[in-house]
């Protein structure tokens, strides 16, 4: 879905991190912020990042000043979390600055719709999927149509996507789903952290053994309001017993149907992008077995995946030194792979 206007604006330049950022090596050369759409004259924008390593590292070759400075550079596309319902652009993890810094990528980090800001964007009932998908893919082409400007400056041929959690389904999703239409820009690679698929039968993945933090099942969990439980008042547990039963009268069809584009496995095909797919074997939030889903695709298809699984690690890439491991190995793979 395109935007209602894709202007080249620059809203404001920054020589400053948040507090997350700086936990990394990665330091600020510059930060822009652009405009990418507007949605009921209200702005959607996105964060554009060059980075050089820390101190005694060298400064990388995007830096200005240095050689190769004016080069295209390979894009990292990084997408938060928070359920669809929470979240911010600017909470970048310091292991995606890092291997951006390190391998000379120019950085973007994209703002889009949540759930829970339905007033927000000209007072509609619902902010429901594909509202999120629809705006990182427009966040992405207008990375793509403006690649060869001064403050872009992106190689459109190598650009990858990172996303964790409901950034993860999203990141996911957009790989294959931007493979599946033909129009679309098309990432190279993609690095999915926990990220869910399966959104209406996530609960049937809960391991036993595990347990899980949250009701998914709920009429007001990060899943149900995804599909507009709060104008419709349908939870995902309903969704799935009308499909089990194959309930064919109205809503029904529509949310089942909804419910399945969530999930990147139906758009998987032989040409999807190379993923690195992570995920926690005691994650409390979203079921290891979500993950599975997406590798088993994939495989199927003969795309090429590598499969991170953090031993007896939880959501979120915590704990830190559980999850260190992983997150070397998806670096080490990015940047083979970009």
């Amino acid at each position: 879905m395109g935007p209602s206007s894709t202007p080249l604006l620059l809203l404001s330049v920054s020589f400053l991190f948040t507090s997350q950022l700086q936990t990394g090596n990665a330091q600020p050369d510059r930060k822009l912020t652009h405009i990418y759409k507007t949605v009921n004259d209200q702005l959607l924008e996105l964060d554009v990042y060059d980075l050089y390593p820390g101190a005694g590292e060298g400064k990388s070759s995007n830096c200005p000043g240095t050689s190769g400075s004016a080069a295209l550079k390979p894009l990292l596309y990084y997408i938060h979390g928070g359920g669809w319902k929470e979240g911010t652009k600017d909470a970048v993890p310091s292991y995606v600055t890092d291997v951006a810094a390190r391998a000379g990528y120019k950085l973007a980090s994209v703002q889009y719709r949540l759930t829970s800001e339905a007033e927000k964007w000209g007072g509609v009932q619902a902010i429901t999927w594909p509202a999120q998908r629809n705006d990182v893919v427009d966040g992405l082409r207008f990375l793509v149509e403006n690649a060869q400007k001064e403050d872009f400056m992106i190689d459109t041929s190598r650009m990858a996507c990172w996303g964790g959690s409901a950034g993860g389904q999203l990141c996911s999703n957009l790989a294959v789903y931007t493979t599946y239409n033909a129009s679309e820009p098309k990432l190279k690679v993609a690095v999915p952290f926990y990220g869910p698929t399966d959104i209406i039968d996530m609960v049937l993945d809960i391991d036993p053994k595990v347990g899980c933090h949250i009701d998914h099942d709920a009429v007001d969990s990060y899943e149900s309001l995804l599909l507009g439980s709060q104008s419709t008042h349908i939870s995902i547990k309903e969704i799935r017993h009308a499909r089990d039963i194959s309930n064919t009268s109205m809503p029904w069809p529509n949310l089942i149907a909804l419910g399945q584009s969530v999930n990147s496995v139906h758009y998987v095909l032989r040409n999807s992008p190379p993923m690195f797919v992570a995920h926690g074997t005691d994650d409390h939030t979203v079921p290891f077995k979500q993950s599975i889903r997406l590798v088993d695709a994939l495989r199927n298809a003969s795309v090429p995946v590598e499969f991170g699984v953090a031993e007896g690690c939880d959501h979120g890439s915590q704990p830190v030194a559980c999850w260190a491991p992983t997150v070397t190995k998806a670096q080490t793979w990015l940047i083979d792979h970009l």
